[in-house]
């Protein structure tokens, strides 16, 4: 194993509860009710099938216009800082320091990416950097992953993923990758399990992969 490839929110930064919460903001705006679940329905995903999401829930012709008003107000929110997840910054010092080759996938566009990078002081951590607008097919397709990999010059089975979706789970074990489930705000079911080391935390995924680093086996 040569590389790891990080999503974003929900991994790296405690962002999702806040694009939840003004998601649900929007649709209250506009009278519509969502099911409990919708935060399993949209996280992870990007491009086509978000929009598909959207256009279905929001009753609307093109789920773009959801999209940009949910970007607008997210970035408003976050343009100045960005929460980060625990043992984020340890882990990626390790990670350097041992000779692993770092991404961020991320169904975010780039200049957000940069953004919540540049903010909380990471981005000398990353060697790549690759959203979701870059591949034909969001999560849960392997697209995002597989050219993370191939953006860091390795095979995608070099490489763990880490992830707290369940379409984004989907994707790494999809792309032929390790993949690591930190639940965020969906958690683990049989599928995941089977699929995806589950960790409880950052911290917890960091052993994983120096146990694996050093030849043990869990």
């Amino acid at each position: 194993m040569r590389g790891v490839i990080f999503d974003m929110d929900g991994v790296l930064f405690d962002t999702e509860r806040v694009y939840q919460r003004i998601i649900r903001q929007i649709a209250e705006e506009g009278g519509i009710q969502l099911p409990q679940n919708f935060e399993t329905i949209i996280s992870g995903t990007s491009g086509k099938v978000m929009y598909d999401i959207f256009s279905r829930y929001f009753h609307v012709e093109d789920g773009r216009t959801v999209e940009k008003e949910w970007k607008r107000r997210s970035e408003l929110t976050f343009r100045e800082s960005v929460p980060m997840k625990p043992h984020v910054r340890e882990t990626l010092v390790w990670l350097k320091e041992n000779h692993y080759r770092t991404a961020v996938a991320s169904a975010s566009d780039r200049n957000w990416i940069s953004h919540y990078l540049e903010v909380s002081g990471l981005t000398e951590y990353f060697d790549v950097i690759v959203s979701g607008s870059e591949v034909k097919n969001g999560k849960p397709a392997p697209d995002v992953f597989l050219y993370a990999a191939e953006r860091l010059g390795l095979q995608a089975a070099e490489c763990y993923v880490i992830e707290d979706s369940l379409n984004g789970v989907r994707a790494g074990h999809a792309a032929g990758s390790d993949t690591i489930m930190i639940p965020d705000l969906a958690q683990p079911d049989t599928e995941m399990r089977e699929i995806a080391e589950v960790c409880d935390n950052m911290e917890e995924a960091l052993v994983y992969i120096q146990n694996r680093h050093k030849g043990n086996a869990f």
